[in-house]
This record gives structure tokens, sequence and C-alpha cells, in this order.
């Protein structure tokens, strides 16, 4: 199984996710669960029209951010609320945080290469490229707002 097939599997097979994404999307419990079977089983590949729905039932976008990062782009939620002065303070420690687990996730790869230490690495890496990303979106949005009214 490769990792996307393990992904998707998780997505609809943990912890009795097939009954929730079938109650809100109304696709039938046997179709998904040959969805998150392998395809070269008797699994079927998810149409793409319907992996939006399945995504947002599950609430889980990890078979998202996993086709993004094959195909060399990374996923990013933008931020819902407007940025109040609490809320910037905690987008620039959560980057912050972010940055210095990478940092010290890629020492630790890079002084014991391992799959643990590399996929340790490569989370934290992503998550400091969320946050950043949240924090420029909410820059951006100030920005044009500062630039507007003065």
């Amino acid at each position: 199984m490769n990792s996307l097939d393990a992904v998707i599997s998780e997505t609809l097979h943990g912890d009795g996710k097939i009954n929730k994404i079938s109650e809100k999307t109304g696709m039938s419990k046997s179709t998904l669960y040959r969805y998150g079977l392998p395809p070269q089983t008797s699994g079927l590949d998810i149409p793409l029209r319907k992996l939006a729905p399945i995504l947002r039932a599950a609430g889980d976008y990890r078979i998202l951010h996993k086709i993004a990062a094959e195909c060399g782009f990374l996923c990013v939620r933008e931020p819902r609320v407007a940025c109040l002065r609490r809320d910037r303070d905690e987008l620039i420690g959560e980057l912050q945080k972010n940055a210095a687990d990478a940092v010290l996730c890629a020492i630790v790869f890079f002084d014991k290469p391992g799959n643990s230490t590399f996929q340790n690495s490569i989370e934290a890496l992503d998550n400091t490229q969320r946050s950043a990303v949240g924090v420029k979106r909410v820059v951006q949005r100030r920005g044009q707002l500062e630039l507007n009214f003065n």
C-alpha cells in the first residue's frame, strides 16, 4: 500500500468515520469503505467531485495535504477570524514555536537520519510553513486595511 492509499484508508476507516461521512454526504457506507481500499484490490478511486465533501464530512484533510505534497505544493488553512492584538501575539508565538521545533527536528535528523526523525522533520517544517503563511495572510489583510484608510 503506498502512502497516499494509507492516508486515504486512515481518513475513511478510522474511528467510525464511515458512518459520519455517510450521514453527512449521503454516500453509501459500502462505497466509502471501498474508497478506503487500495484500487489494486477491490477498492475504488475517489472521484474528484466527491473528495471535498468527504474531507469536510470527515473533518480530516490529510488526503488533500498528501496530494499537494506529492505535487510539490503546501496546503495551508487560512485564518478565519479578524486579527485582534491577542490573536496577533498568538500567531507570532505559534510561528516562533513551530520554527524552533523545525530547527530542532532538522538537527536531530541530520545527526541521526532515520524514518522517524525524517517524518518528524517534515511535519515540523510543514507546520512552520503553515504558520508562516497564516501570519502572511493576516499581515496582507491588515496591510490592505491600513493602506486603504490612511
